[in-house]
């Protein structure tokens, strides 16, 4: 309730799938209005998210993972919060292995069940730290043979360093659009709170969150 009037910008829907915007609100009304949905709804969720996953495993089709319908997808990505309220500060710790390195301000993403990253490379190493929720992620190779299969378009680069993004729709791919992505190869994996992820500078990512989650990253 101290902080709850604090202003901090939201991002409505996802990318490529709904997105209607940013908006700014109080994170009281975050909260009550997105947060809290997402945590009541969680249940019903895994339930047709499984359900959908079975038709789809059986040629039935279902809707895309990526699609929520359960709640109002919405998400404080990327924002300073620590700096907005430093009170919070104290609530967070600098992994050691970051002791010492030039360090970016550390970022808050706060949402809920839904939101999505779409696939993008960053300019810079990151450590992704998970403190509450359950977040899916794809890391996808890297390099000449395999960006051609991502349909990547690289905004920024320097040297081996660079930052861009794709318009593929990760988990409902567009083949007739974008036909080579099937044959990208990735890993993936699940984040639970406590979990930190290590994802290399322009390494090619994607990320959806399967509950309300609060992350915090750290570029180096």
């Amino acid at each position: 309730s101290e902080h709850g009037h604090r202003l901090v910008p939201v991002n409505l829907g996802s990318p490529l799938v709904g997105y209607r915007g940013v908006v700014h609100m109080s994170l009281c009304r975050l909260i009550d209005d997105h947060l809290a949905p997402s945590i009541r709804t969680q249940a019903a969720a895994e339930q047709a998210a499984a359900a959908a996953a079975l038709e789809r495993g059986t040629g039935a089709g279902g809707p895309p993972p990526d699609e929520e319908s359960h709640c109002n997808v919405a998400y404080m990505s990327q924002h300073h919060l620590l700096h907005q309220v430093p009170q919070l500060q104290a609530l967070i710790a600098v992994p050691p292995f970051l002791l010492g390195r030039n360090l970016s301000p550390v970022n808050v993403w706060l949402g809920t069940r839904g939101t999505v990253t779409s696939l993008h490379s960053d300019p810079d190493d990151n450590l992704l730290c998970q403190v509450a929720g359950y977040k899916y992620v794809r890391l996808y190779r890297t390099g000449p043979a395999h960006d051609s299969k991502l349909y990547a378009h690289s905004m920024r680069a320097k040297g081996n360093n660079r930052f861009g993004t794709s318009p593929v729709r990760v988990e409902a791919p567009d083949t007739s659009a974008y036909p080579l992505f099937l044959e990208a190869e990735y890993d993936e994996t699940i984040l639970g709170p406590g979990d930190v992820l290590y994802i290399p500078r322009s390494h090619w990512h994607y990320v959806r969150a399967l509950s309300t989650s609060v992350s915090i990253n750290f570029w180096f």
